[in-house]
Order: structure tokens, then C-alpha cells, then sequence
């Protein structure tokens, strides 16, 4: 083996093809002695040792390796685990850098570092090489690529997919591509994405994960993906064949040739080898104390602000560059149109562990690679101060949990009055304002980590005893109710209340300011019977259902109709508060009205008897205006026309009540008729 770095460096550390051999690098600042380890196809092991260089950089060539080359590597340094420092060379180590991996973990005790059968930390000297898996040498991606859609935010409609589920059931799908990248693509669910309007797609993460020890105990997997190993590699689980990265980069462009944008829900916040206890499987072994934010008095305890038993620790320059040359790899290489970062406050702290999200964003504008990257962050950890909604300066649209919570309250009949939904609709200026626009707010209602939507409006409480945990995890605070039944039920009137109160959500999401998000299967109806943590169920629990149904064609009518009326209508995607205050023709932006016709005063914003309000925007001079008209009510509401704002012709757009009847004339004199839980919208000149 011999010296030499490669080409870009120091920015190309990992294993890269280069003349008749593959250059490798590694970090690890402390370590006294790396071997790379590179297995045949028997899986026989050959060790060569690296050199360092004075950043603590590893580095070396091995000629005669090509593409397709398995390796890991041995670190052997001090043994010091109450200083973050434990080197253990019997532990094979997954490349921090490494674009693929082959192979499953095996649980096993020789996967730790040190014995714990008796609490201590005596290190244990078993060899973990026969239960890991295999970094892999990977060649160069096509760069003819079709070109990216570059849909600008104001009419991005995005859609949370798990990968897996969106297409295990899906019946024009073949059966080996179900669950599958390639299935993303499918005919059938493309032109299911063009129906709905949906413009880009959100995945959940599809980073290499690892199954929980205490899951595969239980005998359940990690069916969410919120728990990885391998970065920079995509999981191979989800492949139909045995090139995961080649299949996903085809996928990705076949989604592009479609118009469609794809985002990609990366953790960086943690990784597999949580807590100080954990397995030690990859930056455990390269340097505890250099990747992870430990506790300075005892380094056997971690800093954990991402609640999975560690957290990374982007303060450090290396690990700073690591986390943006991954990026750069899934935008620039992968093809992907963006990311959201899971638990983003995490990423953004700094040495004494405050965040700081206005330096965080500001570094990775500053990054080329990164220039036209879309950039979607969960502006929160698990911590007590990690609440940052509102700090992430553009580019960065942020999950907005206010939207969920408050218009689900307000549907629900858990909030006093319309104010807190009046501001979700006019675009959250309490949170985004005053340096941000609307279209800072990413908008849902449901996503994964809870209840679907069909289950907000039919469980009070989480049913998630199968999850193994006492049906004590996921929240117990999540805004949801049954009116008056628990669960499933076949009462029709149950059922229809049930779906109103689903298709008002909808309607209130995509005709609110900012950038809507639906979860795949609320379009459907999709329920999880009341499971609103379902990350460990790889079943039909987590499936979407795509067996044809009344509610299913309804909602998805919904979707599609009310998609329709925001690209149509621009006042429904602005980039400035809706503020009530004169556009340059002179009317208000803004104006809202009691059923009666009247301004809602100051009395009516909290009253816990006002649960009907009607929005009423303004077009430009050459537009019509909207009015939309909410009735959370029990009973019917008939709205009276504004005296203020005379009605010449009205056109009655859609009725949440009735997805499925066409546009038709309405009377410019004649009160509007909504029912109980329904939301109306009329163009109005």
C-alpha cells in the first residue's frame, strides 16, 4: 500500500476510485494506528496500515482495487472510556464516508466495546468483523442527468412518502418492485401525483439504518428509517436489486422526466450507536469525544438533545465538513432537489451547546455546492431549549407544528374562537415576522410522527400496544377526537361526520398562506387504528391502502380540487402577510366576516361560541376575489353577503361537503348555505 491523496482533498475523504487502485481516507485525530481492512469474496481479511497526516487525516492507495472493493477499518489508540477515548481495533468500523453498504448487523455482545455483564467498562477484545456489515467501493455516477424541475417555493405542494409503504398494497405496482425506490416512479403512481397536484416529494429517510436491539428483540424492525449508520449510503432494504444507489439515482431522474421534485429526509442528529452503552459500529471507534457531544465531567455520559441516546456533534470543523459534503452528495450527485433535516436545532449548536440557527443557515449558503438546494428543517430537538420556530433564516422553510395544532383544535372544538386560525391562514406572521414571508411556513397537518389524519378525527387517545412499549410512547398531548366513539365504527353518520371534518382540514391546509404539505394516504382515508407511533410496524399498519373506497375517491377529489384553486388563484400563494391593510387598487388583502356579514370585532376572536368565520380575499384589479367560508359547527350556517363588498356574480368553486359537484352559479343576493363542519369557496366579481 502506498501514500497518496486524492484528488480535491481534503475535501474527498472515503474511497474513491483513482488510476489502477482506490485512494482511501479517514479521519480520526486521536488514533495512534488505522488498518484498512479489505474482505474477498470468501470474506477473507486483509489489513493495511494507513498513514496520518497533521490534520488527523488517515489516508492511503491500494493498488488493484476497483469498484466494488469491501472494507471496513481497525483504529487502535488509548482505552480511557471516561475521557471519550476508547479504541478497540476487534471492532470493524463502517466508514463514516462510505456511499454504499453490503451486509446486516448482527446482535451480538461483540458489537460493544466493553463488557456489560458487569457494569464496568473492562474492553472487550471480540472480534465484531463476522457481524457487521461492509463498507463498499463505489464508481462514478452518470453526469447526463435530466434537468430538475426548479418549481419556486410559492407553488411547491409537497407529499411525506415512506418509501416502503407507499407501494407494498398499491395493485398495479409488480410484486418486486413493491416497497421499492423504483415503485416512486411507477406510471400509476405518477399520474396519482399528478391528480393531487402534488409537485415535490418528500421521503423519509432512506439513509442506511440499523434495527434497534431492543426492536429485533421484540421481534419488529425500524420500518421509519429515523435511526442511521451509513450517511452517505442508501439503504438497501428498499432496492429491488443489488444496486440501491444506482436504482435510487435512476428513480430520482425518472421523477425529474415527470416534472416532480424530490426532498430527502436526512438524520444527521444522531446516529445507531446510541447511548454511551451502545454498540460501537462506526464514529464510536474513529473517536467517541471527536464525533458525539459528551458530558465534560464524565464522558461516559452523553449530551443527548436528539432523545435517541446521543448526539453529533457539528461544532466540530471535520464533522461540520462531513455533514456538508454529505449534503452536497445527495443534492449534487444523487440528484436530489432537497433536504429536510430531522431534528435541525441539534445540527445548529454550538461549543457551549446553545443553538444557533442564524449561523447554521447562513454557513451553508455560503457553501456553492449548496446554491440552489431546497432546504426544509424540523426547527426543533428533543431538548428543553432546542424550540427554535422562526430562528431559520431564508433559504430555510421551516415544519411549522403551530399550523397542525391550531387548525386542528379549531376543527376539533378545542380552541376558543378563530384567532389562532385566522393566523395560520394569513401565513403565521407570529412566528415568521418580521424578517420572513409566508413562505417560510411549511404547512401540515398530519406527518408521520403521529396520527394520520382519518385518526385525529376518531381516537381521543394513542393506541399503541403493539409497539411493545406499555402503549406509553408517542405523545399524549397530540390535539385529536372521536366524537363521542373510540375507534372504528360503521354508524354512517359517524362516518360522514368523520370525513367532513378530514376534508375541512384539507381545505383549510391548501387555502392557507405558505407551502402545504400532506402525508401520502390521507388522501385515502389511511388510518393506523389509533397507533400514532408507528415506526416499528413494517405491516399493512403502516401501508397505505389502495384498495378503491367512497372516502378514498372523496378525499382524493378533495385534494385534487382544492390543489387546482391554489394554482389558480394567486392570492392563495403570497409572499407578504395577509395583513387586512390596502393592496394598490385599495381594497384590503384581508377582511374577515361573522356569518352575518359583519366584521368579527374584538369579542368575537376568542369566543368559544364563534366557530364560523369567512376569509375574504382580494385579487389583483384583474382578478376575481375569493371568499372562503368555514362552519365548524354542528349545524348548518348560512353566511350573508358583506354589505361593504357588493356581489355581482358568484361562482360556488368547492364545497368540502361535496368534493364531486362541478363549479356552478351562485346567487350574488342569496345567502351561501354551509354545512356543519364544511368549508365553501366562491370566486367572487
Amino acid at each position: 500500500m502506498t501514500r497518496r491523496l486524492p484528488p480535491g482533498w481534503p475535501d474527498r475523504p472515503g474511497a474513491y476510485p483513482v488510476d489502477d487502485g482506490v485512494s482511501f481516507a479517514v479521519w480520526a485525530d486521536e488514533a495512534e494506528t488505522i488498518e484498512l481492512c479489505v474482505f474477498d469474496r470468501d470474506g477473507v481479511e486483509q489489513r493495511h496500515v494507513l498513514d496520518r497526516d497533521a490534520s488527523g487525516f488517515w489516508h492511503g492507495f491500494l493498488g488493484g482495487a476497483g469498484v466494488g472493493t469491501r472494507y471496513g477499518y481497525r483504529v487502535h489508540g488509548p482505552w480511557r472510556p471516561h475521557e471519550g477515548l476508547r479504541f478497540n481495533p476487534s471492532k470493524l468500523l463502517l466508514d463514516p464516508w462510505a456511499r454504499r453498504v453490503d451486509g446486516a448487523l448482527t446482535w451480538c455482545d461483540a458489537l460493544f466495546d466493553h463488557r456489560r455483564d458487569d457494569g464496568g467498562w473492562a474492553r472487550n477484545d471480540e472480534d465484531s468483523a463476522p457481524f457487521v456489515p461492509r463498507s463498499v467501493v463505489i464508481g462514478s455516477i452518470p453526469t447526463a442527468r435530466p434537468p430538475r424541475p426548479r418549481i419556486p417555493w410559492r407553488d411547491t405542494v409537497v407529499c411525506e412518502v415512506n418509501v416502503r409503504g407507499l407501494s407494498m398494497r398499491h395493485p398495479d405496482v409488480p410484486p418486486p418492485l413493491r416497497g421499492t425506490y423504483a415503485a416512486l416512479a411507477h406510471p400509476s403512481l405518477i399520474a396519482h401525483w399528478r391528480r393531487l397536484g402534488v409537485t415535490t416529494l418528500e421521503l423519509m429517510p432512506v439513509q442506511w439504518w440499523v434495527d434497534e436491539e431492543t426492536l429485533v428483540q421484540r421481534g419488529l424492525v425500524n420500518y421509519w428509517g429515523y435511526n442511521p449508520l451509513g450517511f452517505l449510503a442508501p439503504m438497501g432494504r428498499l432496492a429491488s436489486g443489488p444496486d440501491p444507489l444506482a436504482e435510487l439515482v435512476a428513480t430520482v431522474d425518472a421523477l425529474h422526466d415527470a416534472g416532480l421534485e424530490v426532498i430527502l429526509d436526512l438524520v444527521f442528529n444522531h446516529s445507531a450507536e446510541g447511548h454511551a452503552r451502545g454498540p460501537t459500529l462506526s464514529m464510536r471507534g474513529f473517536g467517541e469525544r471527536s464525533w458525539y457531544r459528551l458530558d465534560p465531567a464524565d464522558a461516559t455520559r452523553h449530551r443527548d438533545t436528539s432523545g435517541c441516546g446521543n448526539t453529533l456533534d457539528l461544532s466540530q470543523p471535520v464533522v461540520r465538513a462531513w455533514f456538508r459534503n454529505a449534503l452536497a452528495w445527495w443534492h449534487q450527485e444523487v440528484g436530489v432537489d432537497g433536504v429536510r433535516l430531522d431534528l435541525a436545532s441539534a445540527l445548529t449548536r454550538r461549543r457551549d451547546g446553545t443553538p444557533d440557527p442564524e449561523a447554521f443557515v447562513a454557513e451553508l449558503c455560503a457553501e456553492s455546492r449548496l446554491a440552489d438546494l431546497k432546504l426544509v428543517v424540523e426547527p426543533w430537538d428533543a431538548s428543553t431549549d432546542g424550540y427554535c420556530l422562526g430562528r431559520y433564516p431564508a433559504p430555510a422553510v421551516e415544519w411549522n407544528d403551530r399550523f397542525r395544532d391550531d387548525v386542528r383544535r379549531w376543527w376539533g372544538g378545542l380552541e376558543a374562537g378563530p384567532a389562532r386560525l385566522a393566523t395560520r391562514l394569513a401565513g403565521s406572521s407570529d412566528c415568521f415576522a418580521p424578517t420572513r414571508g409566508p413562505l417560510a411556513s411549511l404547512n401540515y397537518l398530519a406527518a408521520h410522527d403521529g396520527f394520520s389524519l382519518a385518526d385525529v378525527v376518531a381516537h381521543a387517545h394513542r393506541h399503541n400496544e403493539a409497539n411493545g412499549e406499555q402503549g406509553l410512547d408517542g405523545s399524549a398531548h397530540e390535539p385529536s377526537w372521536n366524537g363521542g366513539i373510540e375507534g372504528l365504527s360503521d354508524d354512517p353518520a359517524v362516518l360522514d361526520r368523520r370525513v367532513r371534518e378530514v376534508s375541512a382540514m384539507l381545505a383549510t391546509l391548501f387555502l392557507s398562506q405558505g407551502v402545504p404539505m400532506l402525508q401520502a394516504g390521507d388522501e385515502r382515508g389511511r388510518t393506523q387504528f389509533g397507533n400514532n407511533n408507528a415506526y416499528c410496524h413494517d405491516s399493512a399498519l403502516g401501508w397505505i391502502d389502495w384498495t378503491p373506497t367512497a372516502t378514498a375517491e372523496r378525499l382524493t377529489e378533495t385534494v385534487a380540487r382544492l390543489a387546482a384553486i391554489r394554482r389558480r388563484f394567486p392570492q392563495l400563494r403570497r409572499r407578504q402577510f395577509l395583513t387586512g391593510e390596502p393592496l394598490a387598487h385599495g381594497r384590503a388583502d384581508v377582511e374577515w366576516f361573522t356569518p352575518e356579514g359583519g366584521h368579527l370585532m374584538p369579542s368575537d376572536w376568542h369566543a368559544a361560541e364563534q366557530r364560523a368565520l369567512a376569509m375574504w380575499l382580494s385579487g389583483d384589479e384583474s382578478e376575481a376575489d375569493l371568499a372562503v367560508l368555514f362552519n365548524a359547527d354542528a349545524a348548518l350556517q348560512a353566511f350573508a353577503w358583506p354589505p361593504q363588498r357588493p356581489v355581482y356574480r358568484a361562482l360556488r368553486l368547492f364545497d368540502s361537503s361535496e368534493p364531486l359537484a362541478p363549479e356552478s352559479e351562485a346567487s350574488p343576493t342569496v345567502p351561501t348555505r354551509v354545512e356543519a363542519r364544511s368549508v365553501v369557496v366562491l370566486a367572487l366579481s
